[in-house]
């Protein structure tokens, strides 16, 4: 009996440790198309270019595509700040509920690479 209440608090011990190493493989993750969750802009000043602006949302400037990270995306609808939470990984969350998804194969005019 005893072997066995060791065995269980050494796997209560074990949970907490692979939930912070699961974590920290995810924040390790390079930035781009293929991460694990899905990019949370809060600053619109960070994006680093911006094409076509097709409107206005919450005093926020709405641009058909954007640049941010090396990573080209181009912009899907709103979205409500719980979003945030189920971002998918192509998908880039800019405050104050603008959604973008990655787009891979686009290449901002005047561009070079």
């Amino acid at each position: 009996m005893v072997e066995w209440i060791g065995m269980f608090v050494l796997g209560l011990a074990a949970v907490p440790v692979w939930l912070v190493f699961r974590e920290w493989r995810i924040v390790q993750q390079p930035p781009g198309l293929f991460r694990a969750v899905g990019t949370v802009v809060r600053r619109p000043d960070s994006i680093t270019a911006r094409e076509g602006r097709i409107g206005r949302y919450r005093d926020a400037d709405i641009f058909e595509r954007i640049r941010f990270s090396g990573q080209e995306y181009e912009f899907t609808g709103v979205a409500p700040p719980a979003y945030k939470e189920w971002l998918r990984p192509s998908e880039l969350y800019l405050e104050p509920g603008l959604l973008y998804v990655a787009q891979p194969a686009y290449r901002f005019k005047g561009a070079r690479r």
